[in-house]
């Protein structure tokens, strides 16, 4: 009986990795020229145009204004820091209060729980 070689045959390796590169690139071609020819058939090539609505504050029901330059933001922060740094109640009837962020904060690094 005949021992086969302890080394690999390097040319059958060669010839198999050159083979799938080709048969890859092939598949890879074809299914690129086939997209394209459906993408043509799905999408009608017509003149670009800009839409109208580019620019206007409010497109249909979406506000695209920047928060930041919203003439009504200045009310909200002003409304938001009232309620951080002010003492009111939550729930006077449950005794639910509340108190400065900053006083909270410290209270609890304090150890005391809310």
């Amino acid at each position: 009986m005949r021992q086969e070689p302890d080394r690999p045959n390097v040319r059958a390796l060669a010839v198999t990795g050159v083979a799938a590169l080709l048969v890859s690139g092939a598949a890879v071609l074809a299914v690129g020229l086939l997209q394209s020819g459906r993408s043509h058939q799905l999408v009608p090539h017509a003149p670009r145009t800009e839409p109208a609505a580019v620019g206007r504050a409010q497109i249909g029901i979406v506000d695209q204004r920047i928060f930041g330059h919203d003439p009504s933001n200045g009310e909200i922060q002003a409304r938001a820091r009232d309620l951080l740094e002010g003492y009111g109640w939550v729930d006077r009837d449950a005794g639910v209060a509340r108190i400065p962020i900053e006083r909270a904060m410290q209270l609890v690094a304090g150890g005391a729980r809310p």
